[in-house]
């Protein structure tokens, strides 16, 4: 029989990934000066067992390098568990972090559950967006790494642990905490070492580099015309290459074999900024923006689904959270009418509870045919 820390370091838990890093720096392609000085930083880093802070902006790959560095490390035979901070409510932060006994509160899981910090024990803990946590639980994370050892909630043994620390955030910490909204004891705790990954627009000659990986990785059949290739170098990429990545994908629905620029002008594949940073389609007649938008979100949402097809299914906040991400802003009403209207098409299927919402092979299949 396996103890209840064993079975959930078998499986993904909650919002932790598997507790195995995947990725090593091989997977971080490009040869400009920026990006090769952050990895040269990053492997140094890696041979260290201080905290690390890894700074940049959203789309960049700060998880890409926390998995890196964790690869790179003496501690790459034993756990890596990410934890998406901003994506845990404030009331169930704590549980999660430390734990809890049999017990601890209503609804308490039957001899209790370990927390993250105990499922990291050797290995490396990353907390991606530590700037969501609150201030209470900042005070408590900061006792944790300095003391190197917690309780769990409703418990009284204290439990020694030696995960290191990493950390990320797509914010400038040091200006969060003359805002009082990041305590400086934390920042300066877990900003022993930091990396700070530069923008897809400062290092654009890696972009050719990470389109035809993305393109080959994903068998996706197609290549991009000098002329496409220029396009896509020219654009500012404020999503980075989340957003790079995106945009790959939705052109795999025209079913060429070779992308030219028409192509990206036909389709207003890049589209535009406006002053708020929110997407919006380069076509200015109302109707045909309306339909755009609700189209290029259900491609999105529908490739967004496609990373677990044959596993559970996504719920409907981590969706609109994935949106957010790649700057598509949509109330919570308008996805439910999307996610319906991708129902009756039975692209995907709403599940209640914790199965959330899945693609079907309809909708696998509808990603290629660009019918939506």
């Amino acid at each position: 029989m396996f103890s209840e820390k064993e079975k959930l370091k078998s499986k993904d838990i909650g919002n932790a990934n598997s507790p195995k890093a995947h990725s090593s720096f091989d997977d971080i392609l490009g040869n400009s000066p920026a990006l090769l000085n952050s990895l040269k930083m990053a492997k140094r880093i890696s041979l260290t067992d201080f905290p690390v802070c890894i700074f940049g902006e959203t789309g960049t790959g700060k998880g890409l390098f926390a998995e890196s560095i964790h690869n790179y490390s003496l501690r790459k035979e034993n756990p890596f568990i990410a934890v998406n901070s901003g994506a845990i409510p404030d009331n169930l932060i704590e549980s999660e972090l430390f734990g809890y006994e049999e017990g601890a509160f209503t609804g308490a899981r039957r001899g209790g559950k370990p927390g993250y910090f105990e499922l990291a024990e050797d290995g490396t803990l990353f907390l991606d967006e530590i700037d969501s946590l609150n201030y209470d639980v900042q005070s408590k994370l900061l006792k944790v790494i300095e003391n190197k050892e917690f309780r769990r909630i409703g418990g009284t043994k204290l439990i020694k642990n030696n995960a290191r620390i990493i950390c990320s955030s797509n914010k400038d910490l040091l200006e969060l905490v003359e805002q009082k909204k990041f305590r400086d004891d934390l920042y300066y705790r877990i900003n022993v070492l930091s990396i700070h990954i530069p923008p897809l627009r400062e290092r654009k000659e890696d972009i050719p580099i990470i389109v035809n990986s993305i393109i080959e990785k994903n068998m996706l059949g197609f290549k991009i015309s000098d002329d496409a290739m220029d396009m896509l170098i020219s654009h500012d990429w404020k999503g980075n290459i989340r957003e790079l990545q995106n945009i790959i994908y939705r052109l795999s629905i025209l079913e060429k074999t070779c992308i030219q620029s028409s192509d990206l002008n036909d389709i207003n594949i890049l589209g535009k900024y406006n002053d708020e940073n929110n997407y919006h389609i380069s076509n200015t007649d109302p109707k045909h923006l309306k339909q755009n938008i609700v189209d290029y979100c259900k491609i999105n949402i529908l490739q967004i689904l496609k990373t677990t097809f044959n596993s559970s299914g996504m719920g409907r906040e981590r969706i609109r959270k994935h949106l957010w991400d790649i700057d598509i802003h949509i109330s919570d009403n308008k996805l439910r009418t999307i996610l319906n209207d991708l129902s009756d098409k039975n692209l995907i299927t709403i599940n209640r509870g914790r199965n959330g919402t899945s693609i079907t092979k309809d909708g696998i299949e509808y990603i290629k045919s660009g019918k939506l």
